[in-house]
């Protein structure tokens, strides 16, 4: 019995040995280099080690409408640069198109391109305003491997900028100088002061204004930018949202009809 139990013993070591000194053998990196140190950043792009590839690399991404994104990495996260401007659903179902008395009454799902934007070049920059029925369909408006983002990542992005722990889960302008890192600069789409802006993180916020939800009319075109979260708010009516304006260089977060019409950033499953 003593022998049985002694030989057990000795292969049982044996058998973790065997598994250390696998744990301990180098193996390839996704660049295919053994041993190597190449990885996929946020993007899910192979950078660094052998790849000659810089590590905040994206690769754009395509809707199912032929529009083409890019894609920026700002901490742990990759972003869409431009707002969204697809008019059909994943599996090509369309988007209804709404405006007037009808976007008033609409509590499915629901786009609009601002009034100055059709058939304008413009419309590629400021993309569509949709109402949160149709951020928040099961069918889904964003790219395959895309999502609208949750009001706790715009958070995880906020305090990648710099806004203070304590201050993320209050409600109006919080931090000083967050919102500008994600402002375009200049005047081309901001009326003036546009205050803050430095863009610093590639995101290019531009002031695409809102379709509103009471009289069903376009409003702040060139003053504020309007970005509704995938999460609802407790009332069952509203939901949170961001905002960014052309005077302050903070970034505001409140909670709204969901009827109203805004604009919409992806970030990356």
């Amino acid at each position: 019995m003593k022998q049985s139990l002694k030989l057990f013993l000795a292969f049982l070591f044996f058998l973790i040995s065997c598994k250390n000194n696998n744990e301990n053998e180098p193996i390839d990196d996704c660049n295919g280099d053994l041993g190597g140190i190449a990885f996929l950043n946020p993007c899910d792009v192979c950078v660094g080690g052998n790849t000659e590839i810089p590590e905040d690399s994206c690769a754009s991404v395509l809707d199912i409408d032929g529009n083409i994104y890019n894609t920026i990495i700002i901490g742990n996260q990759a972003w869409m640069v431009e707002n969204l401007k697809v008019t059909r659903f994943r599996d090509g179902t369309s988007i209804p198109l709404s405006y007037g008395p009808a976007w008033v009454n609409l509590e499915t799902s629901g786009f609009n391109v601002y009034y100055q934007y059709e058939n304008n070049q413009q419309f590629s920059r400021h993309g569509n305003l949709y109402n949160w029925f149709a951020v928040n369909d099961s069918l889904k408006i964003a790219p395959e491997g895309w999502h609208i983002p949750t009001d706790d990542e715009w958070k995880v992005l906020e305090k990648t900028l710099g806004v203070k722990e304590r201050d993320l889960d209050s409600l109006s302008w919080r931090g000083t100088d967050e919102g500008g890192k994600l402002k375009d600069t200049g005047f081309e789409y901001w009326d003036s002061p546009n205050t803050g802006a430095t863009n610093e993180t590639g995101f290019t916020a531009i002031p695409g204004g809102y379709l509103d939800y009471y009289f069903g009319n376009f409003v702040g075109n060139g003053l504020y930018c309007y970005f509704w979260t995938a999460t609802g708010y407790k009332s069952g009516k509203s939901a949170w949202y961001r905002l960014l304006n052309n005077i302050n260089s903070a970034i505001s977060r409140q909670a709204t009809n969901k009827k109203n019409g805004f604009s919409v950033r992806c970030v990356k499953d």
